[in-house]
C-alpha cells in the first residue's frame, strides 16, 4: 500500500498550523457566497492567457476588496506587474539572499524566490482544478549570456555562488514577472485575495500561509472538494474518504469515461518529450555554437585589425574596415544569443514546464476517480460483513431458541456459589474445620514459573470473548454506522470526481488555446530575431565593402 500522500502532486510539504478562531470566523463571513461565473475575454494580442467560461469557482465577496484587487481588475483588463529590480538582502539575518522588487502600479513589494515557491503551491492547494502557471526552476542550467559553457561550469562547480550571478538573476527576474502576469490574468485568481497579500506589502507572507483560508484545507487535498478546498462548508463526509491506494485499484482497467484524460496526459508526456527532448536541446546546442562563433568573430576581428597596422595606405584602410565588420558580427551575434534566450529559449522552458503542471493535474483528478472506486468497494465489503454478522446473528437466535425448547432447565443460568465452589444454601451445613493445637507449617511461596503460568492464564482469559452475544451486537452496530459514513462519502466522491472532470475538461480547452497562441508568438519571435541578427549583419558588410570600393576608385 502506498499512501495517497505521497504521491499527491498538491500535498503540503509539512503541517500546517492552524489558525486563531477570530481570523477563522472573520474568513467564513467572506466565502459564504459563492465566486461568479468566469467569462472569457479573447483577447489574443496580449501575453497573458485566454480565458474560459467557468462558473465553478468560489468567490469570497463581490465588489473590491483591497488596492490590488482594484488594480488587478479595472474595467479594461488587468494590469501589467512589473519586476524592476533583482538585488542582495539581509533584512537582519546574517545570511544575504536576493529579493525581488515587484512594481503593481504606484505601489511596491519584495519577495524572496523561496517566497514565490511557497505562493505557487499554496495557490495549487487551493485550486488543485487549475493549470496554475510554473516559476523558473530554483538550480537552472541559464541560457542567458553569450558564454554559456563557462556559466554551466561555474553552476556545477559552485551552485551557490552562481545562483548569485547576475545572468541568473536576471533570467529569474523575467520569468518570475510571467508568472505573475499570467496569474493575474487567471480570473480565478484575479478575486483571490491570498495573491492579493502576497503583492502587498503591509501583508507578512508568513502570516498569510498560517491564516485562512490557507490554514483551512486539509493536510491531503483529496480530503476536500476540488473547487474549493478550503470551504467551511465543505461535507464532514470527506474525512471518510480513503487515503491510501492498493496495487489493485492502481492497475485496474481503464474506464471509458476517463478515455479523454488519458488521451490528454499522454499528449502532455509527448509533447514535453518532443520539445524538451528534441526542440530545447538542439536550441541549447545551436546556442552554445552562436556564443563560441561569436568568440572567434572577437577573435578574428582583432587579428584584422592587427594586421591592418601592418600595412599602409589605402589596403590598410580596406584591412580595418573588414576588421570592423568581423567585430560588428562578434556584436550582433552576441545580441542574437542574448534575444534567443529571452525570446525564445525561457519561454521555451516554460512551455516544458507548463506540460509538467498539466500532467499533475490530471493526476490529481485520476487520484480522484480512483478514490471513488475505493470508497465503493469499502462500502460493499461492509455490507458484506453486515449480511454476515446478521446471518451470524439468526442463527445464534435460532440455536438458543431450540436449546430452550429441548431443555429448559439447561439455559437457566447457574446460582451462586462460594469461594471454595460449595452451594451457600447448605453453607449451614458445613461444619468449620477443627483446630489443632499442632504448630502451624508454613506454605512455600509459588515458584517464578507457577506465576508465568498464572499471568498466561490471565491473558488467555483477556483474548477469550466471554460474552459473544454482546460483542456480536456491538459488530453490527458499528457496521451499520461505518456503512452510512461511507455512503455518504461515497456522494461527496461521485460530486468531487463529477465537479473535477468539468472542471478540468474546461481547463484543458483554455490551455490548449493558450498553448497554441503562446507557440505562434515563440515561432514568430524566433524567426524576428534571426531576421534581425542576418539584417544588421548584412548592413556591416554592406558599409565595409561600399568604403573598399571608395578606396579601390581613389
Amino acid at each position: 500500500m502506498s499512501s495517497f500522500e505521497d504521491n499527491n502532486p498538491f500535498a503540503a510539504d509539512g503541517s500546517v498550523s492552524p489558525a486563531s478562531s477570530d481570523h477563522k470566523t472573520d474568513y467564513l463571513d467572506g466565502v459564504s457566497a459563492r465566486r461568479q461565473s468566469i467569462t472569457s475575454t479573447g483577447d489574443h494580442s496580449d501575453f497573458h492567457p485566454i480565458e474560459a467560461t467557468d462558473a465553478q469557482y468560489p468567490r469570497p465577496r463581490s465588489g473590491n476588496c483591497c488596492r490590488i484587487e482594484r488594480f488587478l481588475c479595472p474595467p479594461d483588463g488587468p494590469n501589467e506587474i512589473v519586476v524592476t529590480d533583482a538585488g542582495k538582502s539581509s533584512e537582519g539575518s546574517g545570511a544575504s539572499f536576493i529579493v525581488y522588487t515587484i512594481n503593481i502600479g504606484d505601489y511596491t513589494v519584495r519577495r524572496r524566490y523561496s517566497e514565490f515557491e511557497s505562493f505557487r503551491i499554496s495557490l495549487t492547494r487551493l485550486f488543485p482544478t487549475v493549470i496554475i502557471p510554473p516559476i523558473p526552476e530554483k538550480h537552472t542550467m541559464c541560457m542567458c549570456s553569450p558564454i554559456l559553457p563557462l556559466i554551466q561550469a561555474d553552476y556545477a562547480a559552485a551552485p551557490t555562488k552562481a545562483k548569485e550571478d547576475q545572468n541568473i538573476i536576471d533570467h529569474r527576474k523575467r520569468m518570475l514577472q510571467v508568472f505573475l502576469n499570467r496569474c493575474a490574468a487567471l480570473t480565478q485568481l484575479q478575486k483571490e485575495h491570498v495573491f492579493h497579500r502576497f503583492l502587498d506589502s503591509n501583508a507578512s507572507w508568513s502570516e498569510v500561509l498560517t491564516s485562512p483560508p490557507l490554514s483551512l484545507i486539509p493536510k491531503n487535498v483529496l480530503k476536500a472538494p476540488p473547487l474549493d478546498p478550503a470551504s467551511a462548508e465543505s461535507s464532514p463526509n470527506h474525512q471518510y474518504l480513503p487515503t491510501t491506494i492498493s496495487s489493485s485499484h492502481k492497475n485496474k482497467s481503464v474506464d471509458p469515461s476517463d478515455q479523454e484524460f488519458i488521451m490528454a496526459e499522454a499528449s502532455a508526456k509527448e509533447f514535453e518529450a518532443i520539445i524538451g527532448g528534441g526542440v530545447d536541446k538542439v536550441n541549447r546546442r545551436m546556442m552554445k555554437r552562436y556564443s563560441e562563433l561569436a568568440n572567434d568573430y572577437a577573435e578574428l576581428g582583432a587579428r584584422y585589425n592587427g594586421f591592418s597596422l601592418s600595412e599602409f595606405g589605402s589596403l590598410a584602410t580596406a584591412i580595418e574596415r573588414v576588421g570592423q565588420a568581423v567585430d560588428s558580427n562578434y556584436v550582433n551575434t552576441v545580441a542574437l544569443v542574448s534575444a534567443l534566450a529571452a525570446a525564445f529559449a525561457e519561454p521555451l522552458g516554460e512551455s516544458i514546464q507548463f506540460a509538467g503542471v498539466v500532467r499533475a493535474v490530471l493526476k490529481y483528478r485520476r487520484q480522484k476517480a480512483i478514490q471513488l472506486e475505493m470508497t465503493i468497494d469499502q462500502l460493499a465489503s461492509k455490507r458484506s460483513q453486515l449480511e454476515e454478522l446478521e446471518k451470524s446473528e439468526i442463527e445464534a437466535k435460532r440455536i438458543e431458541g431450540a436449546l430452550k425448547r429441548l431443555d429448559p432447565q439447561s439455559t437457566q443460568p447457574p446460582g451462586p456459589k462460594s469461594l471454595d465452589g460449595s452451594d451457600p444454601k447448605n453453607a449451614d451445613s458445613v461444619q468449620p474445620p477443627a483446630t489443632s493445637s499442632e504448630p502451624k507449617v508454613h506454605k512455600k511461596k509459588p515458584s517464578s514459573s507457577f506465576k508465568m503460568f498464572n499471568k498466561l492464564n490471565h491473558a488467555l482469559h483477556g483474548m477469550i470473548d466471554v460474552d459473544p452475544e454482546t460483542t456480536r451486537r456491538n459488530n453490527i452496530g458499528k457496521t451499520r454506522e461505518m456503512i452510512s459514513q461511507l455512503e455518504g462519502a461515497v456522494g461527496a466522491a461521485k460530486t468531487d470526481t463529477q465537479r473535477a472532470s468539468d472542471a478540468i475538461r474546461k481547463e484543458l480547452c483554455r490551455f490548449q488555446k493558450d498553448k497554441e497562441a503562446d507557440t505562434i508568438r515563440l515561432m514568430v519571435a524566433y524567426a524576428r530575431c534571426h531576421v534581425s541578427w542576418a539584417e544588421r549583419n548584412l548592413d556591416a558588410w554592406k558599409e565595409a565593402a561600399e568604403e573598399i570600393e571608395k578606396l579601390r576608385d581613389e
